[in-house]
């Protein structure tokens, strides 16, 4: 899972995608942060993967702790900015008065940190650069990752479109399985997986992509005029769908029988069949 992200994320960095990459980045803590810590709070989770894998004081001097990187995470996943808030940093030493980040690519600037003074005033400051700053992330995470895979048990639920039959059809069958570990009644239900999966088109480019929305609106327009019964409603888009991906009226019925009881569908059909005049 970690290993799908770290990809994702140098990928970004090849090609120079550098917020992109940052903000996936900036998620790895919290992915890493809950394996370790389950029971604790996100900002605990978070800074304390962080600093127990990344971390490394810098001397007295402002360095990149967990604190300042949970709160970057924050304001840049939240507010689009990099700013760092110090009201809301503990250690004196990194209540900086600057964060920056630098938009290189990790060869000539790592991490710097200044404490300058200026008229007996101090100015603490942050310069990061967020190749090196998403790469430490990338190779900790992932090192982490391959050393503690069994404390990964949240699920990854994402399917590749090359498997997309085969991964509902499983989905499906694991609902059932988590469904009779409730023992939840469903003995005379009879599970079809397919009868689930209807092929659906690509969304087209160009004229027919125009022409596929406007008939959508005026299949929806229909819709709303003729159909007030709350029951219709309540199945609104399940109707329009049954609709706009039926090619026959015969793919019509047999879609609509899976949503009502036999009058509802003829019903249905009589009221659409000015919509649906083209259907063989």
């Amino acid at each position: 899972m970690i290993d799908i992200y770290v990809n994702e994320i140098r990928t970004s960095l090849k090609n120079k995608c550098y917020f992109s990459a940052l903000s996936l980045a900036l998620t790895l803590p919290d992915i890493c942060g809950i394996a370790e810590f389950p029971g604790k709070t996100v900002s605990e989770r978070y800074i304390g993967w962080y600093d127990k894998h990344i971390c490394v004081t810098n001397f007295g001097n402002p360095y990149l702790s967990g604190e300042i990187v949970y709160n970057l995470r924050n304001t840049y996943l939240h507010q689009g900015s990099a700013n760092i808030d110090a009201s809301k940093v503990k250690a004196e030493t990194n209540q900086i008065d600057r964060f920056t980040l630098y938009l290189g690519d990790g060869s000539e600037i790592y991490e710097a940190s200044l404490l300058m003074h200026t008229d007996k005033v101090a100015i603490r400051t942050i310069l990061v650069d967020i190749t090196w700053l998403c790469e430490i992330l990338c190779e900790r995470a992932l090192t982490y990752y391959e050393e503690n895979k069994d404390k990964f048990k949240f699920e990854f639920n994402f399917i590749h479109r090359g498997n997309l039959r085969e991964s509902l059809g499983q989905l499906l069958d694991a609902i059932i399985g988590e469904l009779t570990g409730k023992h939840i009644a469903h003995s005379n239900v009879k599970v079809d997986s397919s009868a689930y999966i209807s092929e659906s088109k690509p969304y087209a480019t160009g004229k027919t992509s125009a022409r596929g929305n406007k008939r959508e609106q005026q299949i929806r327009s229909f819709f709303g005029q003729n159909f007030k019964e709350k029951k219709y409603k309540e199945k609104k888009e399940q109707i329009i769908h049954a609709v706009l991906t039926s090619k026959t009226k015969m793919q019509l019925n047999n879609q609509l029988q899976k949503l009502f009881v036999g009058a509802d569908v003829r019903i249905i059909l009589q009221r659409l069949k000015p919509q649906i005049a083209d259907l063989h």
